[in-house]
């Protein structure tokens, strides 16, 4: 098998098209009421389920997207605001979306500052959707050849620093992606060794 039958094997296969299929939920189709802790890790997870290389069955705890731990450290860390009355609304929620894709490639404090310049930009939930759009377009760019804009002198630094990480993040995610991939294709006879 040649490495162009794999590349093409790999962008037909069904982990690509649910990649390229995946819906990043808007500031406006997130949950209204106030949600529980196991709340909001199962809607995280769920959202997010399409990035994990492992199957949710085989996750151990600690390879889990976000637990309730995390959520409590990025709590006393003040880059998520604290709970109401141990409840977290849509705004915490669209944090912690952020916050689970961004934490594949950057460090915690890094991540809060890029939130706080961003909403030095805009109002949270435009920045949020902003967000999702940008996934979005890096997912369909990085596995399906999609358009993506230039990170170019032209673009607002806000949205170059953005869109700088957001990549870094998809990227991370083929490279994943692929090996799996490649790990589940049969073994071939190494090139150059006869049979007999």
């Amino acid at each position: 098998m040649t490495e162009n039958d794999k590349i093409r094997m790999f962008e037909e296969s069904e982990a690509v098209a649910e990649l390229l299929a995946f819906h990043f939920p808007r500031f406006e189709e997130l949950p209204r009421l106030e949600l529980y802790m196991d709340q909001v890790l199962r809607v995280v997870s769920e959202t997010l389920e399409v990035f994990q290389t492992e199957k949710k069955s085989k996750a151990k705890d600690k390879d889990k997207v976000l637990t309730a731990s995390m959520v409590n450290n990025y709590v006393k860390q003040k880059v998520l605001p604290a709970p109401r009355s141990k409840r977290y609304n849509t705004e915490q929620l669209s944090y912690l979306l952020c916050l689970t894709v961004l934490k594949q490639v950057l460090s915690i404090g890094e991540i809060s500052q890029l939130i706080a310049y961003q909403q030095e930009h805009f109002p949270t939930r435009e920045a949020y959707n902003r967000f999702c759009e940008e996934v979005e377009t890096a997912v369909r760019t990085i596995f399906g050849g999609g358009e993506q804009a230039d990170i170019g002198e032209a673009e607002p630094k806000e949205l170059q620093v953005l869109r700088a990480a957001v990549l870094s993040f998809t990227n991370k995610i083929f490279v994943q992606k692929y090996l799996q991939f490649l790990k589940q294709l049969p073994a071939e006879e190494p090139a150059g060794k006869k049979e007999g």
